[in-house]
């Protein structure tokens, strides 16, 4: 089993972390209307970029074009030359359609960030994500299990990284409210969405397994509480 103990030491129950304030969803809001006025002025081609990573962070891979809220100090990084010029980034709000012309990409994968969207943004970018890949791709989507916490909660260790937690409700509040999360997910209610979604052949696979060698990029410090799920366009 994985140690991920040393993932989220900093955030412990009552600190007052990631419960955006006034100041913070106001900076948000901003810029995400000023991404939406200047996204008509953006070229909407995704030439030489087969791979689309969705909710990349501060994870850029290469041979995909990362996306993620808009980065300013990226920007500036790029300017000063401290961040890698060959990193394709394009900064984007997933409550709205995703930039790109259908059936341009030949895979997608995602990795803990349908939680950081209610419920109805998460089937709407699923969509949008199946909107954009080409026919007989996959999306590779990683989440937190929400089956691994019920199991922690029953009195099981589903792994050793969840001694982390100072009692159940600690973990409750981790996965749901923890770094800005809005939804939870295992795998019934994710297959159900990915195949609203239009996606089809939905299964559940394991860290560092998958179909497609090129979209199996799972950091292995979030193995211990994540779902592994494929699905195919």
């Amino acid at each position: 089993m994985t140690s991920g103990v040393e993932m989220d030491k900093r955030h412990v129950f009552g600190e007052p972390k990631w419960v955006m304030t006034f100041g913070q969803q106001f900076r948000f809001e901003t810029m995400s209307i000023l991404g939406k006025v200047l996204e008509p002025l953006r070229p909407k081609s995704t030439k030489n970029q087969k791979y689309l990573h969705v909710g990349c962070g501060d994870i850029f891979l290469k041979g995909f074009l990362n996306v993620d809220f808009y980065s300013p100090k990226l920007v500036v990084k790029r300017v000063l030359r401290i961040a890698p010029r060959d990193v394709k980034f394009r900064g984007h709000d997933f409550r709205r359609q995703l930039p790109f012309r259908d059936s341009s990409f030949l895979g997608a994968f995602s990795e803990h960030t349908l939680e950081h969207l209610d419920p109805w943004h998460a089937q709407r970018l699923l969509r949008e994500i199946r909107r954009v890949l080409k026919a007989g791709s996959k999306l590779r989507i990683v989440v937190p299990n929400l089956d691994s916490y019920l199991q922690f909660c029953s009195g099981e260790e589903p792994d050793k990284a969840f001694s982390k937690f100072e009692g159940r409700a600690e973990a409750i509040w981790c996965l749901t409210q923890n770094w800005g999360h809005q939804s939870v997910w295992n795998f019934d209610n994710l297959e159900k969405a990915l195949k609203n979604a239009g996606f089809k052949s939905v299964e559940r696979v394991s860290f560092g397994f998958g179909r497609d060698s090129n979209l199996i990029n799972d950091l292995p410090r979030r193995k211990w509480e994540s779902l592994y799920v494929e699905a195919e366009v």
